[in-house]
């Protein structure tokens, strides 16, 4: 804000530093293409701090971030804060072929699932959309990578299967170095941008490209 002010009174401004709270998917996927828009010229010293979607918002609530990507289910708006629905984190579960054909020969099924070696994130959404799904609820082998091109490369390397954004899977997915093990099948979780309402003109255009992006790259509900 007070950046702001010196611009409208023609002062020399040093770039205000303006923290973001992003989970890892939206980071590996849509969230960067918001960035060259806003930040070119440069209007600010971005800082953006890996969060998962509890834990954005947690940030923004503290007054730690100014805004963050959180599942739109963890929590309502704090007070001084606004949410916008930003669409659907799309996942599918996919391995390589040749992993496919070792570990799921047979088809996906919950006697597979607890003999083939999985790769997860801390979010734990593969047990989630194993349980929703497949009603499978039994604990199953698996890797933990807390980032999501480990995780992504864990997956294409192929000494594992596990869920996939699909922005990001759609692309091997055409190439068939990868395949879709649950085809007609995916896991959605519902994202929204929270963010206090400081009300300047960069801190605006910010919120309005942030939105815009997502709304353009997620499918909406």
């Amino acid at each position: 804000m007070e950046a702001a002010l010196d611009i409208d009174l023609g002062h020399d401004v040093s770039l205000p530093q303006l923290s973001l709270a992003v989970d890892a998917d939206s980071l590996a996927s849509w969230f960067g293409q918001a960035l060259p828009a806003l930040l070119a010229p440069p209007r600010c010293q971005l800082e953006v701090q890996l969060a998962d979607g509890a834990h954005a918002l947690q940030l923004v609530r503290e007054g730690a971030v100014f805004g963050g990507v959180a599942d739109d289910g963890a929590g309502e708006a704090a007070a001084g804060t606004t949410a916008s629905a930003l669409g659907l984190m799309r996942y599918v579960c996919v391995a390589t072929p040749a992993f496919a054909g070792h570990w799921f020969g047979d088809g996906f099924s919950a006697e597979a699932v607890a003999l083939a070696p999985a790769v997860v994130s801390e979010r734990k959404l593969l047990a989630r959309y194993l349980g929703q799904e497949w009603n499978i609820t039994a604990p199953f082998p698996h890797h933990t990578l807390p980032v999501s091109p480990a995780l992504d490369g864990c997956i294409s390397s192929g000494v594992a299967y596990g869920l996939m954004p699909a922005l990001q899977a759609a692309g091997p997915l055409a190439a068939g170095s990868l395949v879709d093990l649950t085809p007609g099948k995916t896991y959605d979780v519902a994202l929204a941008w929270h963010a206090w309402n400081i009300d300047t003109p960069f801190t605006r255009a910010l919120s309005e490209h942030i939105i815009a992006t997502a709304r353009a790259s997620l499918p909406q509900q």
